[in-house]
């Protein structure tokens, strides 16, 4: 009897949001889409005989209502094919079929404040590989050697702005169980963050303080004070800097005792171990030979854990819409596990 209600509350409910989402298309002054369709074949030197195939839909969808509120939809439609487990050993092939909703938000604009609520992105962080203040930002994409797109949160957040340089931002999110506040402002341009978040019961306070300019030289510096309501807080810190020759040659450094976040495969376990006496150092070197192909190389040492990672990667633009690249990972975590992956992929945008 149980089943059976369960089944008609899920086919109601169903049908409401078909005619809730058809009067928003129907009340929508414009609808805005667009999409992503990827594939990559991976093959391991580490592992030899390892291989992986994955196939990604991207779609995003925007609906303005009215000049006071829009809405945004964005999910990923994923399928693996693999013979690697989660721990990387080979194994019988399996395969994997996910969906995630990454953005799902309504968003209210008025004179004095703007207020979103739902599924939603608040990352403000300046660095590619290490960003200890900011508790919500991206990964670093191995397959692009780029910071990927920050995470959707649920909750609520609230803007304010305060004259031209300054804004005021509060927020809650149910899923991460974080609540903060964050101040922006520049100076003199540098553009200057302080922010504060915290979980239920006062657990995991955080003081999160970043500055970002350029000098000629483009730079940020970050410090994170953490779980500042125990008798042993701990204390992160990056600093970077970047370097552009006449937008072809593009240098980055960043230095951190906070480890690098990759995003998709982990083609780093183990670097990047979180001791606050462990300093870890990303440099990105891109040369842009013309406006349809890069050519990328990353690398990351944390010298002290003798771990290292080197990964290239090679971008052209085939035609208007679609994208090839090329791409590996090789180094070493410790003193046992050795990494090495080359893949290649297409993308198509729509």
């Amino acid at each position: 009897m149980r089943t059976l209600y369960a089944k008609k509350t899920l086919i109601l409910v169903a049908l409401v949001a078909v005619l809730v989402f058809s009067e928003v298309l129907a009340s929508a002054e414009e609808v805005y889409w667009q999409g992503k369709l990827e594939t990559d074949f991976m093959v391991g030197f580490a592992d030899v005989g390892s291989e992986t195939l994955m196939n990604r839909l991207s779609l995003e969808l925007v609906l303005p209502w009215s000049e006071d509120i829009s809405t945004k939809v964005a999910g990923d439609l994923q399928h693996i094919s693999s013979n690697v487990d989660r721990d990387g050993n080979i194994g019988p092939s399996y395969s994997l079929t996910a969906a995630e909703l990454t953005r799902m938000y309504i968003r209210l604009y008025r004179p004095g404040y703007d207020l979103t609520l739902g599924l939603q992105p608040l990352s403000w962080g300046a660095g590619m590989f290490f960003n200890p203040a900011d508790p919500f930002a991206g990964s670093t994409d191995p397959m692009t050697s780029s910071l990927g797109a920050a995470p959707g949160y649920s909750g609520v957040s609230l803007n304010v702005p305060l004259g031209v340089l300054s804004r005021f931002t509060a927020f809650h999110f149910v899923d991460d169980g974080k609540s903060g506040i964050k101040y922006r402002t520049n100076l003199n341009g540098t553009d200057l963050i302080g922010a504060a978040t915290v979980r239920p019961g006062g657990e995991n306070l955080q003081v999160l303080l970043q500055a970002q300019g350029d000098l000629g030289i483009g730079w940020f510096a970050q410090t994170a004070f953490t779980d500042l309501e125990t008798s042993d807080p701990g204390f992160r810190w990056a600093a970077g800097a970047d370097y552009s020759w006449n937008g072809k040659v593009i240098v980055k450094g960043e230095l951190s005792n906070a480890g690098p976040s990759f995003s998709g495969l982990a083609l780093g376990p183990g670097l990047g171990t979180g001791d606050e006496d462990t300093v870890s150092v990303g440099v990105s070197l891109q040369y842009i030979p013309d406006e349809f192909s890069s050519l990328a190389l990353t690398v990351l040492v944390t010298p002290e854990d003798k771990n290292f990672m080197l990964m290239p990667v090679y971008t052209t633009q085939l035609t208007d819409l679609m994208d090839l690249r090329a791409y590996g990972g090789f180094g070493k975590a410790g003193a046992e596990l050795n990494i090495g992956l080359a893949g290649a992929g297409l993308s198509y945008s729509f």
